[in-house]
């Protein structure tokens, strides 16, 4: 572990943490979809979709991810310039973690093939150079013809392990409790040992988000999970501290980030 400490140190392209953000659509805002993930307090899966077509294969959605610095999302975020792509709302939870339940990086192209899928009827797209168990992980690439979504750093999250009940990933939701008489002590697959970070734009939809979270209670809610969220407001950050953060947890240090405590 030492080792791999020395080799993170001071490389700046390199994450501690998955992030899964949040972007415009024709009816909410980013901000309000981010309000419903934590209102439900899972992650849903999807299809990611571009042009009513899906853009994971196989017969299981996911919950996509970018492994992206903070100033790599924030610059994408400013250099794209289109909110209904990607915006500075989201969760962002340990790779480690993330991992440890079933989170896999996306693989970008493969050595044989590139668009020669089979599109079922139910629109489900099936690569035949990969098991079942993996086209879940497979983005279509073809970087001569611009087709390159390699600069995402996607890792994608599907239910794999069938330890919730559906096809969501729960951050703060509750699914399987501990209970030791009338004591709640968490969630038997998903409670965290490391920190929990929302990211925002401003120190009012911060303080909103908060707001929220106290509000929430066992059973429905893990609060052992809620005490270790803490909301990052983007306007508390200079860019000196963005360009040396790799691991969101030194914001915690600086007193930047917004930490949801219950007394």
């Amino acid at each position: 572990m030492e080792l791999i400490n020395r080799i993170y140190q001071d490389r700046f392209d390199m994450s501690d943490h998955l992030i899964h953000f949040t972007r415009d659509n024709n009816e909410e805002s980013a901000f309000q979809i981010l309000k419903k993930i934590v209102h439900s307090g899972r992650i849903n899966c999807g299809w990611s979709e571009r042009n009513t077509r899906r853009t994971i294969f196989g017969n299981n959605p996911a919950v996509c991810f970018t492994e992206m610095p903070l100033i790599g999302l924030i610059n994408y975020v400013k250099n794209r310039d289109d909110l209904s792509k990607i915006d500075f709302y989201g969760v962002a939870m340990s790779k480690k973690y993330m991992f440890n339940h079933g989170a896999r990086n996306v693989i970008y192209g493969l050595t044989r093939g590139t668009d020669d899928a089979t599109i079922l009827e139910n629109g489900v797209r099936i690569t035949p150079h990969l098991p079942e168990e993996e086209q879940y992980r497979y983005m279509l690439t073809g970087i001569k013809d611009l087709n390159d979504w390699t600069h995402e750093r996607e890792w994608r999250w599907k239910n794999v392990y069938n330890w919730s009940e559906g096809d969501y990933f729960p951050v703060w939701k509750m699914e399987q409790p501990i209970k030791y008489g009338k004591k709640y002590h968490g969630d038997y697959y998903f409670s965290v040992s490391e920190n929990i970070f929302v990211l925002v734009r401003t120190v009012h939809e911060a303080e909103e988000l908060k707001t929220l979270f106290l509000t929430y209670n066992y059973p429905k809610y893990n609060l052992e999970n809620i005490e270790r969220t803490y909301i990052l407001p983007l306007e508390n950050i200079s860019l000196e501290t963005i360009h040396n953060v790799t691991n969101l947890n030194k914001l915690i240090d600086d007193q930047i980030c917004i930490r949801i405590h219950r007394s």
